[in-house]
């Protein structure tokens, strides 16, 4: 037994490994707002952007407080830790390289080929500021260090949920690739970004405490401490994380009383998940009240006016059909578009005999997904997605992908084999080519794939600014040479034997046959 367990984490470390692999080969450029307040706590050690005033949108200029983003300062607090331990790298880097690249003043080329203006405005400001390089440096290290291992930890973390229940671990190892790869995961990995950080904290939350194949959660004083932090993390990262504290705090507090039928009892014992979100919380509250003189108002409430601001507080609102639509089906950003295999989830309810996601966590997760998208619907500001992508939806991404594969398993071998591959290529193209801000949405991205061939992003982004670096990459750059270098490593990874895997074979031949997987 010892040496099956010994192989299963060989497993898991492996599946982290090439998922950490192929998320940083992905990466993008991509300079969103909270990107900002991480570089200016670890240069200057504040949350402050005063110097990055006029960049982005979302930079709020306060009177007599300074510019701040108008967001939560989770993120870009998680962000700061990668940067500052490799800031050394990032300025030796700097300093031996910016200088082949920047003109004299007053003669600073800031070419740009692209068809979105905004991307010309910003690349422009950047290079006339000397920012450029540093900015992209910046950007590797936090999607390297932060995005990409937290998406591959969340891997791991299905493989080990999957595996628990139906102990087929070459099975559940191709369900965890599906969604580490098929699902917006992917895709919004490639940039520091929120509402995927918030994902996987409330995705971890959920597995401390679900127990698979047990009547009742693991509600230990530990797990229940370490899950309201996770929660409460979600909330220092944007407040949507409210409504995930409330859902899972009632989804403890219902399993406490299910067992003894009092409820004084049930709110005592849960008092772990309170405590455990105090740290996340109170940062918070210390935070608006530092830097905006209220602990009670967050960011928002200083915001500008803005198109959307005239519509309830804020631009909160009562939820529309067309909020709702665009949160699930808008080419550009809808949920079910970028990814349709987590349509399937829901023909969960039409399963009499569950075989791995009991009728608790399947009403757990209903409920999950009708409030959330009750939530992100009322907020007018997803009509704004259109720029960036699936995004405020994407916490549901893991919870709607455990029901989805109760269903998967149940479809015949071929057809679910055609599904997944089909699922992987779009989600690998979205990954490649992020252009989809037409009105065909993810459409463009395939029809660019097709023509112009597969893509990195961060790499294209080089070849369309290649005039102020590099001439040789102004045509254009094939990222074929750099995917069989990655499959090179990923073959001495997986596929090469050692001597331990020798001995696993011969000593327990039985557990080698798959047969029985699917």
């Amino acid at each position: 037994m010892n040496d099956v367990n010994a192989q299963l984490k060989l497993t898991k470390i492996r599946l982290f490994l090439t998922c950490w692999i192929i998320f940083t080969l992905h990466f993008a450029t991509n300079i969103v707002r909270e990107f900002y307040p991480a570089l200016c706590l670890v240069d200057n050690g504040t949350l402050r952007v005063d110097e990055y005033e006029g960049l982005h949108p979302d930079i709020m200029p306060l009177p007599g407080k300074g510019a701040f983003i108008n967001s939560n300062p989770g993120a870009s607090l998680i962000a700061a830790f990668p940067y500052y331990v490799f800031k050394p790298f990032v300025d030796f880097t700097l300093s031996r390289v910016s200088k082949n690249f920047n003109n004299s003043p007053g003669e600073v080329s800031a070419e740009y080929h692209d068809h979105r203006p905004n991307r010309l405005i910003f690349y422009k400001q950047v290079r006339e500021r000397g920012l450029d390089i540093k900015f992209g440096l910046v950007a590797f290290v936090m999607v390297a260090f932060c995005m990409s291992p937290l998406s591959a930890l969340s891997s791991v973390v299905m493989f080990n949920l999957l595996n628990s229940q139906l102990n087929k671990p070459r099975l559940v190892l191709g369900l965890s690739f599906l969604y580490a790869f098929g699902t917006p995961i992917f895709f919004r990995t490639g940039y520091i970004n929120q509402n995927l950080m918030i994902a996987h904290f409330c995705f971890f939350s959920f597995a401390l405490l679900w127990k698979p194949g047990e009547d009742y959660l693991n509600t230990s004083l530990y797990r229940l401490c370490l899950s309201g932090f996770l929660c409460g993390l979600a909330i220092l990262c944007d407040y949507s994380g409210i409504i995930i504290w409330l859902l899972f705090y009632g989804y403890v507090l219902f399993d406490l009383y299910k067992r003894d039928g009092i409820f004084l009892n049930s709110l005592k014992k849960s008092i772990g998940f309170i405590i455990g979100s105090i740290a996340p919380v109170g940062f918070l509250l210390w935070y608006q009240w530092y830097y905006f003189g209220n602990p009670l108002f967050p960011a928002q409430s200083y915001m500008p006016p803005t198109p959307y601001t005239k519509y309830g507080y804020k631009g909160v609102s009562i939820p529309s059909i067309d909020t709702i639509w665009g949160n699930l089906f808008d080419l550009r950003y809808g949920l079910f578009v970028f990814c349709p295999f987590l349509m399937m989830s829901f023909f969960t309810l039409f399963i009499k005999k569950q075989k791995l996601t009991p009728h608790r966590e399947i009403i757990f997760i209903m409920i999950f997904f009708i409030t959330f998208l009750l939530f992100c619907s009322a907020n007018q500001y997803s009509l704004m997605q259109f720029n960036t992508g699936v995004r405020y939806m994407v916490p549901l991404v893991p919870f709607l992908f455990l029901l989805a594969v109760e269903v998967f398993m149940r479809i015949p071998r071929k057809i679910g084999l055609l599904i997944a591959i089909i699922t992987l290529s779009q989600s690998w193209c979205i990954s490649m080519v992020r252009d989809f801000e037409r009105p065909q949405g993810i459409l463009e991205s395939i029809k660019l794939l097709f023509l112009q061939g597969f893509q990195l992003p961060w790499l294209t982004v080089i070849s369309k600014t290649a005039t102020q670096y590099t001439a040789t990459l102004s045509k254009g750059a094939s990222p074929i040479l750099l995917f069989l270098i990655t499959a090179g490593i990923l073959y001495c990874i997986w596929i090469y034997p050692s001597r331990d895997q020798i001995v696993w074979k011969k000593k327990y031949p039985l557990l080698n046959n798959t047969g029985n997987d699917r």
